[in-house]
């Protein structure tokens, strides 16, 4: 399965260059109880737990010109509550 996913998001990926498109990839909230502790990189909690193996997801931001490729930040916390005003503030869109 993660082949063929890989295959597919490099196709979607290599139809966007020469655009100005922004692509997030980002998780779910952690692995599911039976995988908790092999998946969630030894940290305590899993899916639907506020523990850090609950909340701690990959995310990554696709976005040529614009993100620098290869960069790797484990130190700063986001919150998909954080997109709205970001991708607003991206688009020029205005918040009420």
């Amino acid at each position: 399965v993660l082949v063929g996913l890989d295959a597919q998001i490099g196709r979607l990926l290599d139809g966007l260059k020469g655009t100005n498109t922004l692509v997030l990839f980002l998780g779910d909230n952690g692995p599911s109880q039976p995988f908790a502790r092999e998946r969630a990189g030894g940290f305590r909690g899993q899916k639907l737990s506020l523990y850090e193996g609950g909340v701690r997801v990959p995310f990554v931001a696709w976005w040529p010109g614009k993100a620098k490729g290869g960069v790797v930040n484990d130190k700063t916390v986001i919150s998909s509550l954080d997109f709205l005003p970001t991708l607003a503030n991206v688009c020029g869109a205005k918040l009420p």
